[in-house]
């Protein structure tokens, strides 16, 4: 059973239902919750019913702070009221889950009352760990997991080597057939990441959690092409005057012939950041193609994701970017939904605010990948500057009063 609250894990089952993204086992279980209360019913048929689902276009957070304060007025008690705001913030973070999923426009849900989270959860986040797919040519996938070291066949009879968290195509020469090119995805979930892909120039692709890389099994022609479609990606690039190396995403074409960078698309994200660590990178805007820079090291380019008409370049420490594929996380006056956006893939969290000015904080620390999140988040919270709540893998940042 998922280890989310009852009613955040069942609601967005009844909206992968609204999709028709069910299993058969997952629908069987859906219908028995349906009938074990009234409640449960009464859940089910408000969110299916379409008035309710567009009924209210509220700001959740005015609607929970309002109701947190009266509380305070009646109580005199500061910590009921957060406990109260932080469960009727869950309550309703529900209804969020449904709305992503159905609507590109945020709308919610009203519940009754007795309708309230379960209980404070005590369950630790857990930690992010080396995952990743390989999706080969023909579409098969396989899991990747850390221990199992194997040879996998590719398409004409390649063959591709897998090495605790790397994959290696240098030795992936054709065996009978003519050569054509074939494209590997490398695809690494929420809560995974930490694998790399040695290409079969020697160029090595480092993916962090939540990414898709598109690559082929071996470079045929005079340009090395790799495309990032979603996430981050570090690449340390093989020199080859006579190959350049060109890596696309959805809002730049980069080109180089033998460097190290950083390329970081989220879809989520309100940037694209490409950052050069060593050698030359060009970078060409592809909303305005006549809009092509050349990074330095230590130099960063931006395109403002809803905005992208400009590249807007600034000096930086490359180190503290690439950070994450030595093992640490490294944050210096970084916005604080930019942190937790960071921190959210890895350790597979959910987080929510309770004012929007709140995300924009700035802050700065260092955390070892592969240790207990709420060492950083306490370490947030010493500011004094926000308060941190957390039910199971769910976190919600308040306003320090």
């Amino acid at each position: 059973m998922n280890n989310a609250p009852s009613y955040i894990y069942y609601s967005s089952l009844i909206s992968r239902y609204l999709s028709n993204d069910l299993s058969e086992s997952e629908a069987k279980e859906l219908e028995s919750w349906k009938s074990e209360s009234d409640d449960n019913l009464l859940l089910y048929n408000k969110i299916l019913d379409k008035e309710n689902r567009y009924a209210y276009k509220r700001n959740v957070e005015e609607i929970d702070y309002i109701y947190a304060l009266q509380k305070i007025k009646t109580t005199g008690n500061t910590m009921l009221a957060k406990r109260i705001l932080f469960r009727k913030f869950m309550k309703y973070a529900a209804i969020f889950i449904i709305v992503l999923a159905t609507s590109a426009t945020m709308y919610y849900l009203t519940l009754d009352e007795k309708m309230s989270i379960e209980g404070m959860g005590t369950e630790e986040i857990v930690i992010g760990s080396p995952k990743a797919m390989l999706v080969l040519g023909d579409g098969s996938k396989h899991r990747l997991s850390v221990n199992e070291n194997t040879v996998i066949q590719e398409l004409g009879g390649r063959k591709i080597k897998k090495l605790n968290t790397t994959i290696n195509y240098q030795d992936s020469s054709i065996i009978h057939g003519k050569e054509e090119i074939v494209y590997n995805h490398m695809i690494t979930p929420r809560g995974g990441g930490d694998y790399s892909v040695i290409l079969s120039d020697g160029s090595k692709i480092f993916a962090n959690s939540l990414s898709n890389i598109k690559y082929p099994v071996k470079f045929i022609g005079d340009k090395r092409i790799v495309e990032v479609l979603e996430g981050e990606a570090f690449f340390e690039v093989a020199e080859n005057q006579e190959k350049s190396f060109i890596v696309k995403t959805n809002g730049a074409e980069l080109e180089v012939l033998g460097t190290s960078f950083n390329v970081s698309c989220y879809k989520d994200a309100r940037e694209s950041i490409f950052t050069l660590e060593t050698g030359s990178l060009q970078i060409t805007n592809l909303s305005d193609k006549n809009e092509v820079i050349v990074l330095k090291p230590n130099q960063q380019a931006r395109i403002d994701n809803k905005n992208p008409d400009k590249i807007e370049i600034s000096e930086v420490d490359a180190s503290i970017y690439s950070a994450w594929k030595k093992g640490r996380f490294v944050f210096k006056d970084e916005r604080l939904d930019v942190i937790m956006q960071t921190l959210s893939r890895w350790y597979n969290i959910e987080v929510f605010y309770e004012y929007e000015s709140l995300k924009s904080l700035r802050f700065g620390g260092s955390l070892y990948k592969y240790s207990e999140l709420n060492s950083l988040l306490n370490f947030i919270e010493l500011t004094e500057k926000v308060k941190i709540e957390m039910d199971k893998n769910y976190i919600l940042i308040t306003k320090n009063n």
